[in-house]
């Protein structure tokens, strides 16, 4: 055998020699370079010859349409901005934009700056050009993409009132820029994908790795077109569960931090507190899952007054919520909120009167106690930072209901708790199947959804069928009650029935005769605890109750009577 010279090698390996990928050893050509995908192998092949290479990813008008309008936005509207973009690429809540989509590496670091804050991960929290400036100032070097000088340059000049201009008119519609951004980002993944096939090809690359990357990509691409962009992106690794990532803490780190449990808000009721292992988990807790809860009950018996009740209990303990009412309209809903407030305050004594639905509903007589004890319930609010967002669109199917929670979601990022009035008043949705139990089990799920995505306690009011609605038969409450499917029921964390109390049917509070009602535990999934004072220290503690309770209702306020004072 002829010994292996580096001058009498061809042009393609010697270039390979120079390139340090390779080199002669034993009288063979020996690979010293790990090249281990589809991309570096074409990269490395576009080096050795340059006449391949081609400029897929040219820069996007579109992204700097996109970008500018966000940056150049009030930090509210470009937070909703931001949210219509991520849903238009089908990146879940606590996923980020994948770097792969932009052009360029700025656009792709302001992206990820954006994502971060939006995300609650940065020390700011406002969605504008300084605060992205300084965010990302604060990171380490080795933690940037790009320079900063490059990174703010860049920013700035998006940022400009006029910039949008260059590139079409400013009046264009947002989502039409989003849907040919998203247009030319499949386009652009494909055309690559292709290329480097073709490249990774001719350098003899491992034919299975050449079929898992075109996998990778025609999913990439599929779910840019269906909405369902990240289903890679959240498959989790059970290691970095434990040790934690940049961003943010493991298992490991949770167990040994010293930080107590912060105290849930309690919803009034210790029987639903109970069942939700103490109550609406607190905006500040940030190791926490979507759960969904339900609460059934016959027309007329007083859904709504829970559903509004345990809303504005939430918010003047600094709660932020969400009411979507897909039968009553937004006044209906701001009216029985209001009035629950107030009701709440005033045994709380932080009011001296409080007011009713009719009050807000049907004003006569004297006004002004009313319009001051509105003023009253803002200023608490504003104190605690507690609120509810109201949406009414009647009869909307669940996929502009779930639209609504992401733009609430958007609006006010630590929104925790939202309750859905209610889940058979919703029409039918785009692709429902013809038969009604079916079409609800996927209404169910969709609801199921939305509050995993967006770590959201989910409170969804629904009817019961007849054997249910029919108190004279005395049927024991049960799953089964529930109109039109058993899915609500299998996905939800708590399920529980409310009837009007036959044994006891009024409670007398002073001289005032209020509606009884029974609250039946029909299905709990893990331990029952409420939070209570021992002392001066509010804790959490686990102990048995039973499997019904009752609830005090005051329909003229929008209310029930608290079984829990804190």
């Amino acid at each position: 055998m002829n010994e292996i010279k580096y001058e009498n090698l061809p042009e393609i390996y010697r270039q390979a020699v120079d390139l340090g990928l390779v080199e002669i050893q034993n009288n063979k050509l020996v690979q010293v370079s790990n090249l281990d995908c589809v991309p570096q192998v074409a990269k490395l092949v576009e080096k050795i010859r340059p006449e391949l290479h081609q400029d897929l990813f040219l820069k996007s008008d579109q992204e700097a349409i996109v970008l500018s309008r966000v940056l150049s936005s009030s930090p509210d509207d470009a937070r909703e901005k931001w949210a219509i973009l991520r849903q238009a690429l089908g990146v879940k809540h606590k996923a980020i934009i994948p770097p792969r989509l932009w052009s360029n590496e700025i656009f792709a670091a302001i992206s990820n700056e954006i994502d971060q804050i939006y995300l609650g991960r940065r020390a700011v929290t406002e969605l504008a050009p300084n605060t992205i400036i300084k965010s990302y100032g604060d990171l380490g070097q080795e933690l940037r993409k790009v320079s900063m000088v490059e990174f703010n340059s860049q920013l700035a000049e998006l940022a400009e009132p006029g910039f949008v201009e260059k590139y079409g008119h400013s009046d264009s519609q947002y989502e039409i820029a989003i849907d040919v951004l998203r247009a030319d980002r499949m386009k652009a993944i494909s055309l690559e994908m292709a290329h480097n096939v073709q490249l990774a090809g001719m350098a003899g690359f491992d034919p299975q790795k050449l079929v898992d990357y075109m996998h990778e990509q025609v999913n990439l691409v599929d779910g840019l077109a269906h909405g369902e962009m990240t289903k890679a992106d959240n498959i989790t690794d059970f290691r970095e569960c434990l040790i934690g990532t940049a961003d943010g803490p493991g298992l490991i780190d949770l167990l040994t931090s010293t930080a107590p449990e912060l105290p849930h808000y309690t919803t009034g009721s210790a029987d639903i507190d109970a069942d939700m292992e103490g109550g609406i988990r607190h905006c500040d807790d940030t190791n926490t899952d979507g759960r969904i809860f339900v609460l059934a009950a016959r027309t007329g018996v007083g859904k709504t007054v829970i559903g509004c009740s345990i809303a504005a209990r939430a918010a003047i303990q600094g709660c932020q919520c969400g009411y979507v009412s897909v039968e009553l309209g937004e006044s209906q809903i701001n009216a029985r909120l209001g009035a629950a407030m107030s009701y709440h305050l005033k045994a709380r004594r932080e009011l001296q009167q409080s007011i009713k639905v009719s009050d807000l509903l049907s004003p006569s007589g004297n006004t002004e106690h009313t319009a001051q004890t509105l003023l009253d319930i803002n200023t608490y609010l504003l104190n605690v930072n507690g609120n509810v967002l109201v949406e009414a669109p009647w009869q909307s199917d669940v996929d502009s209901v779930c639209l609504s929670i992401r733009m609430m979601k958007a609006k006010r990022p630590k929104l925790r708790f939202v309750v859905i009035d209610h889940f058979h008043c919703m029409g039918r949705h785009k692709g429902a199947p013809s038969d009604t139990a079916a079409m609800l089990e996927e209404r169910a799920y969709k609801l199921t959804s939305i509050a995993k995505e967006l770590d959201l306690d989910l409170l969804v009011l629904a009817q019961m069928n007849r054997v249910g609605m029919d108190e004279r038969l005395n049927a024991e409450p049960s799953l089964e009650q529930i109109r039109g499917t058993d899915a609500l029921s299998h996905v939800a964390h708590a399920v529980w029935i409310v009837k009007k109390s036959k044994e006891q049917p009024e409670a007398r509070f002073g001289e005032v005769a209020v509606p009884q009602l029974e609250i039946h535990h029909v299905k709990r999934r893990g331990g029952q605890a409420i939070w209570q004072y021992k002392g001066e220290v509010l804790e959490k503690t686990y102990e048995p109750f039973n499997d019904a309770g009752k609830l005090n209702v005051l329909y003229s306020n929008s209310a029930f009577k608290d079984s829990i004072f804190r």
